[in-house]
């Protein structure tokens, strides 16, 4: 899909037919390794060398209380992929040392944590890796071609899918862009369990806005959301074990 810009027609970007495969496979990584808190190695510790740090950016992230979290690495280079030698295990995180770590995307790339928690990441040119203890790794499996309705389930345990509706359900948010308030009409075809979540930029859990089982038919939820800071959030709502997630957009 081609995309224009709303400003200046002439300035377009079309999105790789990768895309979505991309995305599916950062929300399994976010969802199945990371939380918490965020330290930016490439910034503090004495990376190496330091001179990459120009196109280099790596961070260890916490984990989320079943997996340690990751070393992301994002790469702006050209041409040429890139890694540094950077701490591991900065203070208020989990120690490493003499740990293996693998390539969330490809598990046959390794590498490993040195005694004194300095490990070497990397990541391709124009591109991102997110480097996990091999004992959390998970297999990523790519959701099945043709139609989808938007997530696959495993037993109890809702998978969150790009997509952006459930079917049985009718949503309208509003207002989106919001200041003080957001308003839910959902419209359910049967009766189930309904969850909404408020998540922050970060993935950090803010409100529990809706968790009740719901009759079918037309449901208003509003909440006052002005001592929100501006900026981007996220819901989830689960329904029945099916999950949705959007984007919402506080101003001042």
């Amino acid at each position: 899909v081609t995309q224009i810009d709303a400003h200046n027609s002439s300035y377009t970007v079309t999105a790789p037919a990768s895309l979505r495969d991309d995305i599916d496979q950062l929300i399994f990584v976010r969802k199945t390794y990371l939380g918490g808190s965020l330290s930016v190695l490439s910034q503090t510790g004495n990376p190496y060398p330091s001179g990459d740090t120009y196109h280099l950016y790596a961070a260890r992230r916490q984990g989320n209380g079943t997996k340690d979290g990751a070393i992301v690495v994002i790469n702006n280079h050209d041409s040429q992929p890139k890694g540094l030698w950077v701490d591991s295990s900065p203070g208020g995180y989990s120690n490493l040392a003499n740990t293996t770590l693998v390539n969330a995307f490809d598990s046959t790339e390794t590498t490993l944590v040195q005694t004194d928690g300095r490990v070497y990441v990397s990541a391709p040119s124009r591109g991102y890796a997110v480097w996990v203890k091999q004992s959390d790794y998970v297999q990523y499996v790519k959701p099945s071609s043709g139609t989808r309705t938007g997530f696959k389930t495993t037993g109890s345990t809702p998978d969150v899918l790009p997509e952006d509706s459930i079917e049985g359900v009718e949503l309208n948010v509003y207002p989106n862009p919001f200041r003080d308030a957001v308003t839910m009409d959902i419209q359910l075809e049967k009766a189930g369990m309904l969850k909404i979540k408020l998540f922050d930029a970060l993935g950090q859990l803010q409100e529990v806005l809706v968790d009740r089982d719901l009759i079918s038919g037309s449901h208003k939820f509003s909440w006052d959301v002005s001592n929100f800071s501006r900026g981007v959030y996220y819901y989830s709502m689960q329904y029945n074990n099916k999950i949705i997630t959007d984007k919402l957009i506080k101003l001042d």
